[in-house]
């Protein structure tokens, strides 16, 4: 975090990476001070997050650095790498999906990072794996079961007990 001069009427502060930072200010006049503690979430974009993993020579490559090339061989895709904050050079670095059934309904529990601001995630249902539905009266989001490193756990379950299917994740850049 870096601050910009304190002897000016304002001061700016500039953040390294997206993310949430705790702030505590504290302001001294004469004999007196006052101290605040302040919350700020920086958010991030699919450029940004491309541009601090990929070279420039890569970033010109929509083969390496585009949203659906797989620099790491891993299976998935530069935007799935980067909606689940996983790396995208690294194999090993994979989201953490559940799956279980809750009330006689599968239910999925899936990985969202707050500071993702450009990205929609679809969550699509099917009964045989062939045609897909995103409509959200066939499923509902559940309230953050969990948040780990900064990073939201949501919870994604079908409304009507008892019946079976599939689920699965998909992500669309805004503008």
């Amino acid at each position: 975090v870096v601050f910009s001069s304190p002897e000016g009427q304002v001061s700016t502060v500039s953040f390294p990476e997206p993310g949430e930072y705790h702030l505590s200010l504290e302001v001294r006049s004469g004999g007196a001070s006052w101290t605040a503690a302040h919350t700020v979430l920086v958010g991030d974009s699919f450029p940004a997050w491309a541009g601090r993993h990929f070279s420039g020579v890569e970033l010109a490559n929509p083969f390496v650095s585009g949203p659906d090339a797989d620099p790491d061989g891993d299976e998935r895709g530069n935007l799935e790498e980067y909606a689940f904050a996983t790396d995208p050079r690294s194999r090993d670095s994979a989201p953490e999906l559940r799956i279980a059934v809750v009330e006689g309904s599968p239910r999925l529990e899936f990985p969202r990072p707050f500071w993702i601001n450009d990205l929609t995630y679809v969550i699509e249902y099917s009964t045989d794996l062939l045609s897909w539905n995103d409509d959200p009266l066939l499923h509902r989001i559940l309230e953050r079961t969990d948040s780990v490193s900064g990073i939201d756990i949501f919870s994604v379950k079908t409304i009507e007990p008892g019946t079976g299917g599939f689920y699965r994740v998909r992500f669309a850049l805004g503008d």
